[in-house]
This record gives C-alpha cells, sequence and structure tokens, in this order.
C-alpha cells in the first residue's frame, strides 16, 4: 500500500498524509526520525543501553541534529558515519565517559540504526535520504524499515564493523579536529 500511496504522491494522483511504514519526504522523513530517537531515549537504561547508527553523506538538518543531542545527553550512544557535510557539533555529543563518535569514511546511501535493547527491538532503516532540509522539505526521498531479523543482523554487523577502531576512516575529536584514525599494525 505505501508503495502506491508513493507513486500516487510522485505521478501528483494524490498527497497522502501519512505512510504505514514508508517514511516519505517531504511529508515524514524529519518526524519519523524525531520519534524514533525519542524512542531510542524512552527505551534507554543503565542495565540495557540503547545506542543510534547513522551512515549517511551529510547530516545537516538543524531538528534532527538537536534529536541527537538530546539522545546523547540522555545517555544514548550516538555513532556517525558521515562521508560530506556534517553540521553536528562533536563536543556536544558527550556524557560522562561516553564521547560520540564521528567518522568520515566511503559510503553509498543512507542508514539509520537505532537498537533498542531494552525491548529488543532494532530498528533499521535505508534510503537515499541524506538529513538535509533540501532533501527533507523540497525532494522526494525514502526510508523503508528493513524488518526482516538474518538481514536486519547482516546490516548490522556492516555497521559494527564501518565503526570498528581499526577502520580506515577520519574521526572528529571534540575539539573540531580530524585525526586520521591508523588501522591496526600500520605504523602512521
Amino acid at each position: 500500500m505505501d508503495v502506491a500511496d508513493l507513486l500516487n504522491f510522485l505521478t501528483g494522483i494524490a498527497r497522502p498524509k501519512s505512510f504505514r511504514k514508508l517514511l516519505v519526504a517531504p511529508i515524514n522523513i524529519r518526524e519519523g526520525l524525531h520519534e524514533e530517537s525519542r524512542r531510542t531515549i524512552a527505551a534507554h537504561s543503565a542495565d540495557n543501553p540503547s545506542r543510534i547508527q547513522l551512515k549517511m553523506n551529510a547530516l545537516v538538518d538543524p531538528v534532527l541534529i538537536r534529536a541527537l543531542y538530546d539522545a546523547s545527553r540522555a545517555g544514548v550512544k550516538v555513532e556517525l558515519n558521515i562521508w560530506g557535510i556534517c553540521c553536528l557539533r562533536p563536543q556536544v555529543l558527550r556524557v560522562g565517559d561516553h564521547p560520540g563518535r564521528l567518522l568520515a569514511g566511503p559510503l553509498p546511501g543512507a542508514l539509520a540504526r537505532l537498537p533498542h535493547r531494552t525491548r529488543w527491538r532494532d530498528v533499521l532503516l535505508i534510503g537515499s535520504a541524506d538529513l538535509m532540509p533540501r532533501n527533507l522539505d523540497h525532494r522526494v526521498e525514502a526510508l523503508t524499515p528493513v524488518e526482516d531479523p538474518p538481514l536486519i543482523a547482516q546490516v548490522g554487523d556492516n555497521c559494527e564493523r564501518c565503526l570498528a577502531e581499526n577502520t580506515h576512516a577520519w574521526t572528529l575529536n571534540a575539539e573540531g579536529e580530524w585525526l586520521r584514525r591508523s588501522r591496526e599494525g600500520d605504523k602512521r
């Protein structure tokens, strides 16, 4: 049904007010991701930590950046893999011993992974949308949930590899400096 509604929207036949599962710009991506961040915060506890992992080309949208700051302040671990523009200030992603991580490395497409360990819920959204006002407000973009547990696990493993300490990438530290990360055994 969502795909039919999306096609009707693209052809100008109708503009749906909502979708059942898809998050579609300019209709509901920002609100849907903001709601998922609130659910992640609500699910987080010291005994069952939650985290947010985002992998995309650009992170510019101020509403969603504030949502990431709120999640970090609530103790949720925020890990970002951003290839291009990023307006988030990593020094704000800090709660006690919990620094946020921002990496730059090659990646196609966009991915939002919000593991909610408390409720044994792993939310995985994939699609084309970078979190920029121009994409969220003036383009048609879509994020779709992945609901197959083996596929969620496979993509989750890929996320872990992308964020691993031995990944070839650059890290933006709290002082706003980009530091090249070296692979294990690399003498740089």
